[in-house]
């Protein structure tokens, strides 16, 4: 009897962790393996790294993809890969022993750009090579377009001249995903015939990127689409703007229910003098950074001076980049990151600021400043610095994820507002336009507040009229550590954790031992245990529902009560029985 509870008790058990579990998608989780072989990383006369922009892509898919440049290849090393990615850039990849494996695998290829004659020649694809052409005006797309060659909703974007296309003839058991046209023909864009796909060109911005990054959904069978969205980022606020603009602009968007971002710069270094003005020195800008907070604002920390050079201007300099000679800084970046960082935070903890990510002036970083990132923050917000070499970056269309370069990254593709420019609103819109033909997008744009809140108008009101879903940082998680400081988003509100001995300002809340909520710095309650405080900011808004991982969280604490008393329960049960039973043995 004893054995049959028992039993009942542990298959009970399983059965709600399991079903808790697979709910989570809790558990080994199944990775596709890339494989990419490339001729060259870079077009002719630019800096832009094609084949790490390619494993962005992947990244957002969380796949992360080995690379190899042709030369380098070893016959059989495609073998054990889920899809060999192949990227002609110049000549294209021409390697016979590339070639002879790629013709007798049996894994998925996806080849991008030049090169694809010498494997279409005597191979078992129907596809036909034709050639190049820089004649195509506009590539012809609609998410959907494929088996059966056309798609609700497929337009044509226009194309820039110059542009080499690599041509093929599709078989009768070809389906195209999307088509170039020269103003009288069409030929495929991105084509597909068995488990061989080809795609005419790659490049890492513009259309042509976005509509390869929607494609990756159907090459990789991802059927799982994030919701697409937006933000609104409040670019380039310290301690000088102006603190009547920067509340303008946060109620005018909190009227509206529209969260947004502010790229904070707690520090301002004035050319003239050198002379270093902090959010300690303006009391009135850090009410009104906190009036933001309050009203919608997610800080975003925007650098520490953003500058770095004699003469720089804060909100115009480079930081973690030498912007006068184009080039890497001669720093140990593993200290002065840290020492930018812990400065940011810091000041920013002392007045009631908590930023939830990064955002490197100009987005301008080489790979040892992205490495220190990393470490202390969860998410970076902007473009992508994708080279070592010159100044770009990779606008990606999505959120890509555990990158050489970032944990996690919230992208900006749609530009900002430039009153010297009458046509910035036309292309930010443009530029959405664009982006939106991805599934899962994630979109966003800036907007500087020296400016009047009618600029602000235009972007919002054009926005709304394409049907926009805003984006509120404080609604998903993010993860702040440096320097003995912790910061974490919960539900709508913020989680804050100081160690003892760091936070500047903060000595005062240590006096005493014990677990009491005391108040410190003004209105944070906090509570300390001697070696901690800990403060939690409620959501600045009506409480949203629980997100999905909120609630689960949750059930799973209540399974796990539950599981325990039931234990308890069945212990208590099986001690009286096992009494009863020595009694009645021994009557």
């Amino acid at each position: 009897m004893y054995k049959r509870i028992a039993v009942l008790v542990v298959i009970f058990s399983m059965a709600i962790q399991s079903s808790v579990f697979a709910y989570e998608g809790i558990g080994p989780e199944e990775k596709k393996s890339v494989l990419i072989v490339y001729d060259s990383r870079f077009y002719y006369g630019y800096s832009s790294d094609m084949v790490e922009s390619l494993k962005g892509l992947l990244a957002h898919f969380k796949i992360k993809a080995q690379s190899t440049p042709q030369e380098e290849y070893e016959p059989g090393m495609c073998s054990g890969y889920d899809y060999i990615f192949v990227l002609g850039i110049e000549g294209g990849v021409s390697d016979e022993s590339v070639i002879a494996d790629l013709k007798n695998t049996k894994t998925a290829v996806v080849w991008l750009g030049k090169g694809v004659g010498g494997f279409l020649r005597g191979g078992d694809v129907g596809i036909d090579y034709s050639g190049v052409s820089t004649d195509f005006v506009q590539v012809i797309y609609g998410s959907g377009m494929g088996e059966k060659g056309t798609a609700k909703g497929a337009k044509g974007f226009a194309i820039g001249p110059g542009r080499e296309f690599t041509v093929v003839e599709p078989s009768e058991e070809s389906a195209v995903y999307a088509y170039l046209d020269d103003g009288g023909a069409k030929v495929p864009f991105a084509v597909k015939e068995g488990d061989f796909w080809h795609i005419a060109r790659f490049e890492n911005e513009g259309i042509l990127f976005y509509i390869v990054a929607d494609i990756l959904h159907d090459i990789l069978g991802e059927t799982d689409f994030e919701q697409s969205q937006v933000y609104i980022r409040i670019e380039d606020v310290h301690p000088k703007r102006s603190v009547k603009n920067l509340k303008a602009a946060a109620d005018y968007l909190y009227e509206r229910d529209i969260p947004f971002m502010i790229a904070l710069i707690p520090a301002y270094v004035d050319p003239g003098s050198g002379n270093m003005v902090t959010m300690d020195d303006m009391p009135e800008f850090a009410d009104a950074i906190r009036y933001m907070q309050d009203r919608g604002g997610s800080v975003v920390l925007h650098g520490y001076t953003h500058q770095g050079f004699e003469r720089e201007t804060s909100g115009e300099g480079f930081e973690f980049w030498n912007g006068i000679e184009d080039a890497p800084l001669d720093e140990d970046m593993e200290a002065y990151v840290f020492d930018k960082v812990s400065a940011g935070l810091s000041s920013c903890i002392r007045n009631g600021i908590y930023p939830l990510g990064f955002e490197s002036p100009h987005y301008a970083m080489d790979i040892r400043g992205y490495r220190e990132i990393k470490k202390y923050f969860s998410t970076y917000v902007g473009q992508v610095q994708e080279n070592d070499i010159r100044f770009g970056t990779t606008k990606y269309p999505y959120r890509i994820y555990d990158t050489g370069r970032v944990n996690k990254l919230l992208p900006e593709n749609l530009g900002y507002v430039d009153p010297e420019n009458p046509f910035a609103l036309d292309e930010i819109f443009e530029n959405y336009d664009n982006v939106d033909v991805v599934r899962g997008s994630m979109k966003g744009v800036f907007f500087h507040p020296y400016l009047e809140t009618a600029y602000l108008e235009g972007v919002v009101e054009g926005l709304k009229r394409r049907g926009a879903a805003f984006y509120d940082m404080k609604k998903e998680e993010h993860w702040v550590s440096c320097a003995g400081i912790s910061i974490r988003t919960k539900g709508a509100g913020i989680v804050l954790d100081i160690e003892k001995g760091q936070g500047a300002g903060y000595e005062d809340c240590f006096t005493e031992d014990g677990q009491d909520w005391i108040t410190c710095t003004g209105t944070n309650v906090m509570k300390k245990d001697g070696t901690h405080i800990k403060y939690i900011k409620p959501g600045d808004r009506s409480r949203p529902e629980a997100s999905i991982s909120n609630r689960i969280s949750i059930i799973n604490d209540i399974l796990i009560v539950v599981i325990s008393v039931f234990c308890v329960i069945f212990i208590v049960i099986f001690t009286i029985s096992k009494r009863k039973s020595r009694k009645n043995l021994f009557k």
